[in-house]
């Protein structure tokens, strides 16, 4: 991300046509992160699911102690993690879309300030 703010910075110093170039670079990489939030959200469904499958198990066997019992805690606890992590990384994703958002919009009032610039200079 720290990246992504120093190409912007390095584009706003260039002008117009590496800002337009930005913001198709912006455009895509929004269109990408969106594409792996989709599959972050199915993916969590479908673990939730497991996990829902484990803990119904578990309800069943509420006084068990074996090492059946045991091995399905453990699928549980696996699961529950597993939704954490991608959790996390959904958490992330988001952070960087919004990024992306933040600095579209500085760049289009960076060309609007340009571009009206150029039109006071052919004006005058």
């Amino acid at each position: 991300m720290l990246q992504r703010q120093a190409e912007f910075d390095a584009a706003k110093a260039q002008g117009g046509t590496s800002l337009h170039s930005f913001g198709e670079m912006l455009e895509q990489l929004n269109a990408g992160i969106q594409q792996q939030v989709e599959h972050c959200k199915q993916s969590i469904g479908t673990v939730l699911q497991e996990a829902e499958v484990a803990q119904a198990t578990l309800r069943s066997m509420k006084h068990v102690h074996n090492t059946e019992s045991d091995a399905v805690r453990d699928q549980n606890m696996c699961l529950l993690f597993d939704v954490m992590v991608r959790d996390i990384l959904l958490a992330w994703l988001r952070k960087e879309q919004l990024q992306t958002v933040e600095l579209s919009g500085t760049m289009r009032s960076q060309l609007a300030e340009a571009d009206m610039a150029d039109f006071l200079r052919a004006t005058s």
